[in-house]
């Protein structure tokens, strides 16, 4: 009997170190998560990139506001400095202005104004050569930040348009080295669709009416002579979600044309392709970072 009684004791005493035990790794494994999701938490923080504008404008010597235009610049606020000022950087080497010598936007508003001013004490604003600039955001998630960048300079009536896509896990442009494993294809289908569009308006137009017969010659002129698109020129596009910026639809190429570095020729003025097609010349990394 007394053995049986030391047996039950045993057992019970093994039967209570278990439960210890099991209370103990519930225990560490709570504390575990929590760390964990305190450190997510945290580098999500980290990460959070916020985009502001600011913006001024230029009074003369009588105190009247001669603004032609706004002066304007972008901003990146973020606790990751590093990521920030790679960021900053990357969004000002797409200006079109290099008088501008500083890659802080308090600064360049700055000189932006003395520019300005002193264009606007010799001339008026019409012959003023400062180039005005301004900067839209089409897009923003957690991973890209996709931006259209328009300038102008004073005399000149037209508006000129650059795009650009910026990973904001790192901070720096995406580009088509990134972006696709055979580029060379993806500038094929870019230059094809290019023309085509083009070749399909010119079926439209009535050549008997002189102004369509104008401009019938005009862009059949245009597509014989047309210097083809480069590789470089993939850079300059943007990322179209779904209407929840929750998945990625196409991938949306801006071109370039008559007269300037990125004045539209032809409307609508970019060549647009659906993302699943172009997937098998994806980079896995950029298949990754949509989520592909």
């Amino acid at each position: 009997m007394k053995l049986t009684k030391q047996k039950q004791t045993k057992k019970m005493i093994q039967k209570q170190t278990k439960i210890s035990k099991f209370i103990f790794f519930l225990f560490l494994a709570s504390v575990l998560i929590s760390l964990t999701s305190c450190s997510t938490q945290k580098k999500h923080e980290t990460n959070k990139i916020d985009i502001k504008f600011i913006k001024d404008t230029v009074l003369d010597k009588k105190g009247f506001n001669r603004g032609y235009a706004v002066l304007e610049e972008i901003k990146v606020i973020s606790s990751n400095k590093k990521v920030a000022e790679k960021l900053t950087n990357e969004l000002h080497r797409i200006s079109m202005n290099d008088s501008l010598t500083s890659y802080l936007p308090e600064d360049r508003l700055s000189q932006k104004k003395i520019f300005y001013r002193e264009c606007l004490d010799v001339n008026d604003s019409y012959y003023c050569k400062y180039i005005p600039e301004s900067y839209k955001i089409l897009l923003k998630t957690t991973s890209f930040l996709s931006i259209e960048y328009k300038y102008n300079s004073f005399y000149n009536p037209d508006e000129y348009f650059k795009y650009a896509v910026f990973n904001l896990v790192n901070g720096e442009r995406l580009t088509y080295q990134k972006m696709f494993n055979n580029a060379e294809t993806i500038l094929g289908f870019y230059n094809d669709n290019y023309v085509s569009e083009i070749e399909g308006y010119l079926t439209e137009l009535n050549k008997d009416d002189q102004e369509e017969l104008d401009e019938y010659n005009r862009y059949k002129s245009h597509i014989e002579t047309r210097t083809p698109f480069k590789l470089q020129d993939l850079n300059n596009f943007e990322i179209v979600y779904d209407s929840t910026i929750t998945k990625a639809k196409q991938l949306k190429f801006h071109y370039n044309g008559q007269g300037g570095v990125y004045r539209r020729f032809f409307q609508p003025g970019f060549v647009e392709f659906n993302i699943e097609a172009l997937k098998p010349y994806l980079t896995k990394e950029f298949k990754d970072q949509l989520g592909m």
